[in-house]
This record gives C-alpha cells, structure tokens and sequence, in this order.
C-alpha cells in the first residue's frame, strides 16, 4: 500500500464580528475511482471522496464534467485538478491511501480504491433552521401515521442538505399561534406574527393532514391461480412554509399524492397491510420535501462544459440516472397584490436536461437546447448562480389520475385472463 500526502493551499478566511467559529473536522471514507489511466483513475477516487463529504464542491464539479474527456496531457490534467480544488474552502484533501489499483481487461479501464481524508467544515453551515410542528389531523385514530410522515419530512429535509431540523417542545402560545396559521390559510399578515424572539428558527413547516386512504386491492384472475393483491393509497395534505422573521408565507401547497404499484415498487420495499402505512408516510414525505426544494432550492447548474454536458448540486438521494428535466432562466419574483407574499418566479424555459451520471450529492447530464440558449448559461453562470434551475419532469405513469389507473389496471386484468 502507499500513502501519499496531498499539500494544498488552504485559506478559511478570517472570523468577523458576529460570526460564529467554524466546527472543523476530518472525515476519513474510502471511494472508488475509474479512469483510463491508473493516475486518473486515482484522481477520481479523491474527487468522489470529497463530493461525498461535502457535497458542494462546484470548482471540482466543474472539472470532472469537462475533464473526463480531457486526457490527452497527464500534467495538464494534474495542474487543473490541484488548481480548481485549492479554490474552495471546505471538503479538502489532507492524506489519502491507495488501497488497491487494478486493470480491467475488456473494458480498458483502471479502477483505484482509496482511503480519503477529507476536511469537512461543519455541515449545517448555511443551512437554514427549520421547526416542523406536530402535523394536524381530523381524528385522533389518524395521529400515528402523522407522526411517521412528520419524521419522514424531518429525515428528508435534512438529508437535502439544505435545511438542519430544530427539535423542541413547542410553548402553548406558539403551538396556537402556528394551528391557527395551519387552520385559517387566508389570514392577513399582520395576524400572522410568530413569537420569534422565543423561537430560534429561520422557518416552521406547518403541515395537515385532510385524507387519508390505505388499502390492498385484491381481485382472481383464474381459479386456478392465487389472488393478485396491489397496494393503494391516497393522502390530501396541505402545508404551509413560514418564515418566522417576516411571516410571510415562503411556500405553500395543498395536494393529494396518490401511490399505487409503481411507486411502492421504487421504493424497493414489498408492501403489505402491516406495512403499508409506514411506506406510504415515508413517499409522502420525499414528495413535500421535494416540492419545498422545488420551490425554495430547486437544483440548478453548477458547471457546464464546452460539449454540453452539465453538473447539478443535487445526486443519488433524489436523482436516478435517465431521469428528465426542464431547465429554465429564473427572472424576478412574483407577489400576490392583496397580501404582498411571493408566491412565484417569472422564468424562461430553456432547454432539457437528462441525467448520465450521478454521486451522492452531485449529478451529471447532458443538455439539449438552442445554442443561443446554452450560449447564455456560459455566459451568465459563476460560482454563486442560482438562476438557472431544473425541474424534474415526471413519468407518464406518475401522472395518471386514480380513473386513469383502474383503467389500466382493469385491462391488464383482461389481458391475463385472456392467457388462460
């Protein structure tokens, strides 16, 4: 084995007033690399490493959609890589071991495995705070799947790395103060005042509960045969984003997310009645935590390279490869006349994108638009761009309404049965 330290630049930058010191910690996590040639094979474990630790390494981003293709010059590939990590602040490399390197015949190709130290800057910096209330529902008898989609909502606000969740019990003044915002929508802002000098968050997510329905459809298709059972299920829900300095509404939806056959089987999970609420709180959860991303931190390009190929600041914890999106250019805010709260973006469609690649925390894709279009996002985008955002387009059978889907499910009975 060898081992090998890294020697980079490192500028944190200096505390001012008011600032809060930064928790700095070393993460060691092992990480694979693919390359055509063993060093670059060993250069792409490392970049991986530190993606996977920090998740926002757009310098390193950048490079490793363009500089994949770009592996004519060893050195000038090396200097590149060194450059562009020296750039960022958190998620550096301080030593790495070469576990082991080998050649694949047939596919020509190096693969390395490492063992990264990788300089982590306290995760929740720049997220913001959140506070997610007990969720309201119509009857006691609903309360226990409330509790599993609120922790649903909990694991997955975290896990996007975009907001850190604040857990406290809540002071009977504010509890009421937040069901009544939940109860009443179309209060006026000035109704609307949070206690936040008792209340330490930047947001609450106030969520209820309007619907809930579970069940196994069950039908025979012969005699013969055992009965073919498929779970559904069907969750009216509305909920609201509050900002706590301002408390103006930041977001807020009322939807009705309707599960059947394939999106529990996404899930990787097999459904039953003992399980089928756990499953279902656990799907609507990543929905309404996806929508608020949408909303307040949609994914948007990071890089993009000469041949079209782009990066996103999102990965595999919400992203597959082949997925779809649209891209779009968003312009100024939208306020609603009467009540003064932004309720949207004015946003250009630009093109589309389909994932090729995706990390942990990062994506990779390629672009199809007007050149005028892609001419644009070289232009405009920087380090700190969040203008140009992609939306996620869903499949055909995502949207198909519950007529759409007995429908469907009625002809394909018939259509077994006729095998018979």
């Amino acid at each position: 084995m060898k081992i090998r330290p890294v020697f980079m630049l490192l500028v944190l930058g200096f505390i001012g007033p008011g600032s809060e010191a930064l928790e700095i910690v070393y993460k060691t996590v092992e990480s694979v690399g693919e390359g055509k040639t063993e060093s670059e094979a060993i250069r792409w474990a490392q970049i991986n490493a530190v993606q996977e630790v920090t998740g926002s390494m757009n310098a390193v981003s950048e490079w490793a959609s363009e500089g994949y293709e770009k592996t004519s010059s060893r050195t000038s590939v090396k200097s590149n890589y060194e450059i562009k990590i020296s750039k960022e602040a958190a998620g550096l490399i301080r030593s790495y071991e070469v576990v082991d390197t080998s050649y694949v015949k047939g596919k020509e190709v190096w693969l390395a495995r490492l063992s990264v130290s990788v300089l982590d800057v306290d995760k929740s910096a720049g997220r913001k705070s959140t506070f997610v209330p007990a969720i309201l529902t119509k009857n006691t008898t609903q309360q226990a799947f409330a509790d599993q989609v609120t922790r649903s909502i909990k694991s997955n606000l975290v896990s996007s790395r975009k907001f850190s969740v604040f857990e406290r019990q809540l002071d009977p003044a504010i509890k009421a103060e937040i069901d009544s915002i939940i109860e009443n929508p179309m209060l006026p802002l000035s109704d609307k005042i949070i206690a936040k000098n008792t209340f330490p968050v930047e947001l609450i997510l106030a969520v209820k509960i309007e619907g809930i329905t579970l069940k196994i459809r069950e039908w025979t298709l012969s005699p013969n045969l055992l009965p073919v059972r498929a779970p559904e299920s069907s969750i009216s829900i509305s909920y609201q984003v509050i900002d706590v300095v301002t408390s103006k509404i930041e977001f807020q939806d009322v939807a009705t997310f309707e599960f059947g056959q394939q999106e529990f089987n996404e899930y990787q999970v097999r459904v039953s009645e003992g399980n089928l609420a756990v499953v279902t709180a656990g799907l609507v959860g990543e929905r309404i935590v996806q929508k608020i991303l949408d909303a307040i931190y949609p994914a948007v390009i990071t890089s993009i390279s000469d041949n079209n190929q782009v990066s996103l600041n999102f990965g595999s914890e919400f992203y597959n490869d082949g997925d779809e999106f649209e891209v779009y250019r968003r312009g100024d805010r939208i306020y609603d006349p009467y009540t003064k709260e932004f309720i949207s973006w004015d946003e250009q469609f630009l093109g589309k994108l389909v994932l090729t690649r995706t990390l942990p925390k990062l994506s990779f894709g390629r672009m199809e638009a007007p050149e005028e279009n892609l001419a644009r996002i070289r232009e405009e985008l920087s380090d700190r761009s969040r203008q140009f955002v992609v939306y996620k387009v869903p499949t055909r059978e995502k949207g198909l309404s519950a007529k759409s889907r007995e429908e469907k499910i009625d002809k394909l009975k018939q259509s077994i049965e006729e095998s018979f």
